[in-house]
């Protein structure tokens, strides 16, 4: 009978590429993934002298998951952790290991991590966590119960809520959301040929106009549609925000919303993403009133979303080059209501190899950084990021970006991610150009 580890290897590969070692992916902000266990070039790091996985024998493809896999179960000891790890890195099933709720918050965008590993370990006829095979179906975690108020189920009546299925309608419905939107907007423009008709009867034009403007944005038209299925978005994230909070009093609405709207990016305009995201963040608009937040009526009746205080606010001061200015006034502030703390800042040593420094040196006069500690920085510092302007922001990348502020330029760096060496805080560091 083939080993756990030969039949754990044979499912990753079955999952990732259907076997194919030559296969390559799309380019992503980390790099390809190719080959049959889909290795990023970075990953890969020209293993035996070969640039990418795909351009390596499959008995060399082999040898490097192998070892790395290995590598994963020796340091988990169990084949749903090692899962977890390839889909969404060593540090995040570190984080599973201690914290088992949070796997249902992740998704590589496409597929939930936790439909990931059932997927990987039934092929594999593993069991999950370490455990007898039987009864289970190879399940990472159980669906969260949710205790029900009585005047619905009984007192001691309880459903059984799935979060990530409830996060998979979301998503479909938010992609529903935006071909809608998408329509709603075409029609339009349509229309607006329509009104540079001439018609040899005023009237005929004049009913036909009524009747597309009735259609496109009439008391039963077309652009309510979106606000109906932008609440019903809101019904399955309060849900899954319930479900999760069955085993953590952490936050997770806004989160939720902001996934969705990333996932938009992919397949749709920006003009569309743009009217979504609007859609979408109106859920969970800080509002007044709390027990509305996640039932917005229709676009016509809910009420405008304030504008957050942003970078134009900023007066620059003489400090590092204006750059703690930009600290005091909006970063920390900014990640305190996204629960996040300040913690290291400038250093008396430089921690940057080579002729760089570190934005945290107290050599670097134009420069402020801080860190952040937290063990889940990445949506916050992806909220940060989108906050100064730059809707590109990924984790594991050194990218940085370059902000105006008070007539002044700066280059902004946002860290966060295992691969970097960052899965402790988010680190944030802005120098003056």
């Amino acid at each position: 009978m083939p080993s756990a580890l030969s039949r754990f290897m044979a499912a990753i590969r079955s999952v990732e590429s259907g076997g194919d070692y030559h296969v390559a992916g799309p380019p992503t902000p980390y790099g390809r993934a190719s080959g049959a266990y889909q290795f990023i070039d970075s990953t890969w790091n020209n293993f035996k002298g070969y640039p990418t996985a795909r351009s390596a024998p499959p008995a060399v493809q082999d040898q490097k998951a192998a070892q790395l896999m290995s590598s994963y179960h020796r340091e988990f000891g169990r084949w749903d952790l090692v899962a977890v790890a390839w889909h969404a890195g060593e540090g995040t099933a570190r984080r599973v290991a201690h914290d088992p709720s949070y796997l249902n918050r992740l998704s590589d965008g496409y597929l939930p991590t936790s439909a990931y590993v059932q997927r990987v370990l039934h092929r594999a006829g593993l069991p999950a966590a370490g455990g007898r095979r039987g009864g289970g179906g190879g399940a990472v975690l159980p669906m969260r119960p949710w205790q029900v108020p009585r005047n619905i189920a009984g007192e001691h009546g309880r459903i059984v809520i799935d979060p990530p299925l409830l996060s998979r309608l979301a998503r479909q419905f938010t992609d529903n959301l935006a071909t809608v939107d998408s329509v709603y907007h075409r029609t339009k423009r349509a229309g607006a040929d329509v009104h540079r008709m001439r018609f040899a009867d005023p009237a005929t034009g004049r009913r036909l106009h009524a009747a597309l403007a009735d259609v496109l944005d009439g008391q039963h038209g077309l652009r309510l549609v979106p606000g109906y299925l932008s609440r019903d978005v809101g019904y399955l994230l309060e849900a899954r925000d319930r479900a999760l909070r069955a085993d953590s009093d952490n936050r997770h609405e806004r989160r939720g919303v902001e996934r969705l709207i990333a996932s938009l990016a992919a397949r749709h305009g920006a003009g569309t993403r743009k009217s979504v995201a609007h859609l979408l963040r109106d859920l969970y608009r800080r509002d007044s009133a709390p027990t509305r937040r996640h039932l917005p009526t229709s676009p016509a009746s809910s009420p405008s979303t304030p504008r957050p205080h942003g970078l134009s606010n900023v007066k620059l001061g003489h400090a590092w080059g204006g750059s703690k200015s930009i600290f005091d006034q909006f970063v920390t502030p900014f990640l305190r209501k996204e629960g996040l703390t300040a913690g290291s800042q400038k250093r008396p040593t430089d921690s940057v190899p080579g002729p760089a420094t570190s934005d945290h040196f107290v050599g670097s006069r134009s420069s402020y950084a801080i860190d952040y500690p937290t063990s889940s920085g990445e949506d916050e510092a992806r909220a940060l990021a989108r906050a100064m302007g730059s809707h590109f922001w990924q984790p594991n990348s050194y990218d940085s970006f370059v902000v105006k502020v008070d007539g002044a330029q700066f280059r902004v760096q946002i860290l966060w991610g295992a691969r970097i060496d960052h899965a402790d805080h988010v680190h944030v560091g802005i120098h003056r150009l």
